[in-house]
């Protein structure tokens, strides 16, 4: 279901990735791309908000939207599967989709 359990007893939480970021992974562009950007407004126009895209939206309709690639890294970021880059000397830690062809 997407949840990760805490050791320390908190309730369970799920990592969010901000949709456009998870596309351009899934396509290896920049995520101010235009294509980004096309991908993004299809998929909200089609399924409903950024939230229940990256939530709730059956993999066979994100595929239908946005193609295989895009599915694959929206379902991946579900499951958790993603990177995380942690900070350093100032520097804010990120979360960020797993690029497909790296599984």
């Amino acid at each position: 279901d997407g949840l990760i359990s805490s050791r320390e007893g908190h309730p369970p939480f799920r990592r969010l990735v901000p949709l456009n970021e998870v596309i351009s992974a899934a396509l290896g562009v920049g995520p101010r791309s235009k294509a980004v950007e096309r991908v993004h407004r299809d998929l909200c126009a089609e399924l409903g908000s950024e939230l229940r895209v990256l939530v709730n939206a059956d993999e066979a309709s994100l595929q239908r939207v946005a193609g295989e690639r895009v599915a694959t890294a929206v379902v991946n970021v579900r499951r958790g599967q993603v990177v995380i880059d942690p900070g350093f000397d100032g520097q804010y830690g990120a979360v960020r989709a797993v690029r497909v062809e790296d599984q």
